[in-house]
């Protein structure tokens, strides 16, 4: 125990025993060899020079003798101490930035979290490619409009028929063997596509594209859940995730054209057979470098969560309806948006539309970094709201204008707003996921989203129809959308906070 300088030197004693305390605390800072103290015994203070040097160097010897005999413990602590004023210091100084992220992920699993990145942006790539070639495609083997919107919808419809199977399958047998064979399922569909020679066979194939990408999304939607669920990769959760949101946005602003360009030189058939190729060389990077986590998720799990229904949970719902409202604005874009903006940009022709989508496709690009580090700092809740507040301004001003450049600028707030909500909304999703049933989790609000692309391309083309005017689906969503903030401030409190005080 060293004494402090003050103590020993000028500290009045008021009392005998203060003297005999003083004297038993010398006698233990020094050890086994004690040096006789010298007190006063009328003033009770010390009194001469020498007393006073001959007790700080007692003192000093002591915490040499303290720090001899633990240096183990002395060093662990001063090890843990520092690494933690380091930790502190580099989140004051890095926030959530990309490099922090990616010091803070595991050195096993950035290859690994490279490649899901990468074939989801792959995946989402090819998709985009065979989209300004699959109607005609169709067209070609005798498919009326109504086939080539079964053609299109098959995928869609066989998500929604295996998201939850798959997503249990996650949880019971593993991520790795459903993303390596579900992206090789999904590669098979896109070749034989190319190669269909009847409708039958067109759909079979296109069925076949859904219930791989099903399983691929199943394994690597849970793979991403389970290593930024790591202790010290969760803080950066909604800025990885915004990452591969950007990842996906870029891949659809560059499919279709890419699409385009090959189906010129090659051919639909070659179109189709370099897209698979690409999806089965994802397989094979799945295989090469993705680690299985289904562990991670076990050890992190907590008793309660294994047998109640996920439906049960309020947190749960809430997503489920948040990612259906979200996905029903996505349908709206997809079925009405042209029919909007030739009603609008009157002059308009396929190539003006196509690189207005483009460029509004762009802007993802640069929102979901930025949402998800600000979903990191702030909450995701705000954030969700935020985005998705101003992807209901912007529905209500692709209803009401009436003039290209007010159409515009209400397509753009709207892109920005989508891109905002969308990667808060992916990790708040995750943040709810009970561990050991994460792929299950994930599926569930993944079957929402599919659902709302299945059902709302009707029911708002319906609305269309019947209102005899294409504001009317805008004016539903941009109502819905809001609703869905309302909802979502209303459930605040039943989600989780990723902020940590």
């Amino acid at each position: 125990i060293m004494l402090p300088h003050s103590f020993v030197v000028n500290a009045p004693i008021q009392r005998e025993r203060g003297a005999k305390m003083l004297l038993r605390c010398a006698r233990r800072a020094v050890g086994p060899h004690p040096r006789r103290l010298l007190v006063a015994a009328r003033s009770r203070r010390v009194t001469t020079a020498q007393t006073k040097k001959t007790i700080l160097a007692s003192a000093s010897s002591a915490s040499a003798h303290a720090d001899d005999a633990a240096p183990q413990l002395s060093a662990q602590t001063r090890a843990d101490a520092a690494q933690s004023s380091n930790d502190t210091k580099d989140d004051d100084k890095d926030g959530s930035s990309l490099a922090a992220a990616w010091a803070a992920l595991p050195q096993e699993h950035r290859a690994g979290l490279g490649v899901v990145t990468a074939a989801t942006a792959a995946l989402n790539f090819s998709f985009g490619a065979i989209v300004p070639v699959l109607p005609q495609y169709a067209l070609g083997l005798g498919l009326g409009s109504s086939g080539v919107g079964l053609v299109l919808a098959a995928p869609a419809f066989a998500r929604v028929c295996l998201n939850s199977p798959f997503g249990r399958l996650a949880d019971s047998r593993g991520r790795r063997p459903l993303m390596i064979f579900g992206e090789a399922a999904a590669a098979c569909g896109v070749a034989l596509t190319g190669m269909a020679p009847t409708a039958t066979t067109m759909v079979a194939a296109r069925l076949l594209v859904g219930a791989g990408g099903s399983a691929a999304n199943a394994g690597s939607t849970a793979y991403v859940g389970d290593v930024t669920g790591l202790p010290k990769v969760q803080r950066h959760r909604g800025l990885i995730l915004g990452v591969q949101s950007a990842a996906t946005a870029g891949a659809w602003v560059l499919g279709p054209a890419c699409g385009g360009v090959l189906a010129g030189l090659w051919g639909a058939p070659g179109s189709f057979a370099a897209m698979g190729g690409l999806a089965m060389a994802c397989a094979g990077g799945y295989y090469a470098l993705v680690p299985e986590t289904l562990s991670l998720a076990t050890k992190a799990d907590e008793p309660s969560s294994s047998s109640s229904s996920l439906l049960h949970e309020p947190a749960q719902r809430t997503c489920l309806a948040l990612n259906a409202v979200l996905h029903a604005n996505y349908a709206a874009i997809l079925a009405i948006m042209p029919l909007r903006c030739a009603d609008v940009w009157v002059t308009a022709g396929p190539l003006e539309i196509g690189a207005l989508f483009s460029a509004v496709s762009a802007v993802g690009v640069f929102g979901g970094p930025l949402a998800g580090k600000m979903s990191d700092r702030h909450g995701r809740a705000p954030v969700v709201c935020a985005g998705l507040g101003l992807a209901a301004l912007g529905g209500g001003g692709l209803a009401l204008a009436d003039a290209v450049e007010p159409f515009t600028a209400a397509f753009f707030a709207w892109g920005f707003g989508v891109s905002v909500a969308g990667p808060a909304l992916t990790a708040l999703t995750n943040d709810v996921a009970p561990p050991s049933r994460r792929g299950e989790s994930l599926a569930l609000s993944r079957t929402a989203a599919d659902g709302a692309l299945c059902v709302a391309p009707v029911a708002l083309g319906l609305l269309a129809d019947l209102a005899g005017s294409t504001a009317a689906p805008f004016a539903v969503c941009s109502l819905a959308t809001a609703g869905a903030v309302g909802f979502l401030g209303t459930r605040a409190s039943d989600l989780p906070s990723n902020v940590k005080s």
